[in-house]
């Protein structure tokens, strides 16, 4: 065991070796810390909107087309029906 003759050099000495290994472990957590993405604009946000939207317009379009091809070669109330109900079916599954 060492004899220290003035106990203030041995808390300068604590003191330095925590500050030490203090910095030490920083290091280590900065080196494997996950990277943070970058935050996203507004107006990337907006274009990722714009984007499902325009998507989603084209797939309501795309249902009305086919509702249109269907009517045009029903030939009596029962074959319209079933392309009305196929129809709304295919809008419901868009959400």
């Amino acid at each position: 065991m060492f004899k220290f003759s003035n106990p203030g050099k041995l808390f300068a000495i604590i003191g330095i070796v925590g500050a030490l290994g203090g910095a030490a472990l920083e290091a280590q957590a900065q080196a494997t810390a996950v990277p943070v993405p970058p935050s996203t604009s507004p107006l990337d946000k907006f274009a990722a909107h714009k984007q499902r939207e325009l998507t989603h317009i084209a797939s309501r379009i795309q249902i009305l087309q086919n509702l249109q091809a269907c009517v045009q070669t029903a030939n009596d109330r029962p074959s319209m029906k079933a392309c009305h109900q196929a129809a709304h079916s295919a809008m419901k599954n868009l959400s």
